[in-house]
This record gives structure tokens, C-alpha cells and sequence, in this order.
């Protein structure tokens, strides 16, 4: 279930990544990011972007959505880790 709180902007997700498309941009910053949705649309969209909150919960998602680059990580040390725990 998603988080849902004041000032979400789940909604205008869409339409902003709809608008960063058009606008032909690469870089994008989103502010008070919270959960990352923005973010992790414009990323999607192929822009290179800055997450930014003072929200502890959104550093460890914008770590893991934002930051992370799936195709430069390494499976098998993931997968030995995982197995480890």
C-alpha cells in the first residue's frame, strides 16, 4: 500500500513527467521529495535527478530509487549477501 499523506503529489505524477518530457530537459530537482514518486518518474523518463528532504525516510528511498543504478549492480555480490543474512 502506498504512503499516502498531505501534500502527496501522487496524482501529478503524470502530468509532471509529461511536462519534463516536453520540456526536453536531462537534470531535474525535486523538493521536499518524500516518498520519491516524482523522482522516480523523471528518472524513468531518463533525467539525471537531485531527491532532496529533510525526512530521514526519504534519504533511504531516494538511496535506494534515485541513487541506485540497477544496471551497474553486482547481482551475484547482492544475491551472496542476501543468501548470508
Amino acid at each position: 500500500m502506498p504512503i499516502k499523506y498531505l501534500g502527496s503529489k501522487r496524482r501529478l505524477v503524470p502530468a509532471l513527467g509529461e511536462v519534463f518530457t516536453a520540456s526536453g530537459g536531462g537534470r531535474a530537482l525535486d523538493l521536499f521529495t518524500g516518498t520519491t514518486r516524482v523522482a522516480q518518474e523523471l528518472k524513468r523518463r531518463g533525467a539525471t535527478v537531485t531527491a532532496v528532504d529533510t525526512a530521514r525516510y526519504s534519504e533511504v528511498f531516494a538511496r535506494c530509487y534515485i541513487e541506485a543504478d540497477a544496471a551497474a549492480l553486482d547481482r551475484a555480490a547482492i544475491t551472496a549477501t542476501l543468501q548470508d543474512l
